[in-house]
């Protein structure tokens, strides 16, 4: 869990780096919203099956 915590911490530094801070958190946020919509979406079809 130790080496997670640590590539999660330490990675985007790189990203920011290398581009541009507004440029690795907006990404960020939209792979994240994205991903929270399938959740969200194919989320509430399963419950309605069960």
């Amino acid at each position: 869990m130790g080496l997670t915590f640590a590539f999660y911490i330490l990675y985007p530094a790189r990203l920011m780096k290398e581009w541009s801070v507004l440029l690795v958190v907006g990404w960020g946020m939209l792979i994240g919203g994205v991903m929270l919509e399938i959740l969200v979406v194919f989320g509430s079809h399963i419950c309605d099956l069960f």
